[in-house]
């Protein structure tokens, strides 16, 4: 068993695959933190790096591949803070710094600054008072977009818009979360607007 969680450890973790859908802007929060019941407190901070390998243009629908003259490396940096502050209720903040290395035909250009914020609150409308195997805890989430970020109408970006790290607009959102535990494993199921 032992064996099988470092094997899993590892492809997680050391084992890069090709994506044809990347994250926008700077934003690599594809989901947002949801405390376990008895976690009054939680910090985060991961890493990601992601190297794109195309882009689809504005006047288009098509997919194209860039070829070994081109490429943009994206190193992400994330802190994400959680706590609890009453019974039901969470409240929560994330935000990234990016490193952006952008190159084409041998001339490298480098960017760096933070992503857009995104801050909420979690509330537990289903809770679990008693334990089922199957049902699970169910949170909605209010979300707001702050923006640290650079959009690509500030001036300073690298060339075809590498240096994008933000929106330039607040933006509101509504989540929802099912969240079960099975010792030692959790499943966490997000939507989000």
């Amino acid at each position: 068993m032992v064996k099988k969680i470092y094997l899993v450890c590892f492809l997680l973790l050391f084992v890069a695959g090709k994506s044809f859908a990347g994250s926008c802007c700077g934003q690599s929060m594809a989901n947002f933190t949801v405390l376990h019941k008895y976690e009054p407190l939680n910090i985060n901070l991961s890493t990601t790096v992601s190297e794109t390998l195309g882009r689809v243009r504005n006047d288009s629908k098509l997919y194209y591949e860039w070829g070994a003259s081109k490429k943009r490396t994206a190193k992400n940096t994330t802190l994400s803070l959680a706590s609890s502050f009453a019974e039901h209720w969470q409240w929560w903040a994330t935000t990234s710094f990016v490193d952006v290395e952008y190159a084409e035909r041998g001339v490298s250009e480098k960017f760096n600054d933070f992503s857009d914020s995104l801050i909420g609150l979690n509330y537990e409308i289903l809770p679990e008072y008693s334990y089922h195997p199957l049902k699970p805890v169910v949170f909605v989430s209010f979300l707001l977009n702050l923006p640290t970020g650079q959009s690509a109408f500030d001036e300073g970006q690298l060339t075809e818009g590498a240096g994008v790290t933000g929106h330039n607009q607040y933006g509101l959102g509504f989540g929802v979360t099912l969240y079960k535990v099975w010792l030692p494993w959790q499943l966490k199921i997000q939507a989000r607007s």
